[in-house]
């Protein structure tokens, strides 16, 4: 099936948004920028998913730049109880685990309204106190002894942890970012998220790689 049939089968089409993936060459700030305006998940979301210009991922920083907007589209399209904010006008934080490199790139999507939440980033070491953190990314520098400890810290906390290390998600995390054939995907363990009492979109859902964790 091809990305436009993708589109089709699963999200509202709209013609003017797959155009702007036609050209396979738009620049990968052009694309995040495009992504963060959508206020859901529609063809620009699939066809980063599907059929990303390999070329990006040869270069770290672009990379990131991506990594950052699909963070955002992960909140977009996953719902927190409504414990987990001690008023309506609690932003909606991101916390990021040892990625000093690419700071810049996460600043980018500070401040973007999720919900009627503005997004807040925070950076943070392994020793920190998570309280406050809605989601956590960790960078592929933080070891895996290190975020599985972590796990145990939000475990039963409406808390989407997010990574990019391989068996991340299999081993209790919520979100890993994996390439593959030089596009970026990712996988999702629901069993996790279900712990966590963040629903995710069934939308979300059909995107992702589905994992279990192991035992």
């Amino acid at each position: 099936m091809g990305e436009r049939s993708v589109c089709k089968c699963l999200f509202d089409f709209n013609v003017n948004s797959f155009s702007v993936f036609q050209d396979m060459q738009l620049t990968v700030e052009k694309i995040k920028r495009a992504v963060i305006r959508s206020g859901r998940i529609s063809c620009l979301l699939a066809a980063l998913f599907f059929g990303l210009n390999g070329t990006a991922l040869g270069q770290t920083s672009e990379e990131y730049r991506l990594k950052a907007a699909f963070i955002v589209n992960f909140a977009k399209f996953s719902q927190w109880p409504k414990e987990a904010f001690a008023s309506p006008d609690d932003p909606l934080s991101l916390c990021v685990v040892r990625e000093k490199r690419m700071r810049h790139f996460f600043a980018s999507i500070e401040g973007v309204t999720i919900g009627g939440r503005e997004l807040d980033v925070r950076y943070m070491d392994e020793k920190e106190d998570v309280e406050g953190c809605h989601m956590l990314f960790f960078s592929e520098e933080v070891r895996r002894s290190t975020f599985t400890e972590m796990f145990a810290d939000v475990k039963g906390k409406a808390v989407l942890t997010i990574g990019e290390t391989e068996n991340f998600a299999s081993d209790g995390g919520g979100i890993n970012f994996i390439v593959e054939d030089k596009k970026l995907r990712f996988e999702i363990n629901r069993e996790t998220a279900a712990e966590q009492e963040i629903k995710l979109s069934s939308q979300l859902l059909n995107l992702a790689i589905l994992v279990d964790s192991n035992k």
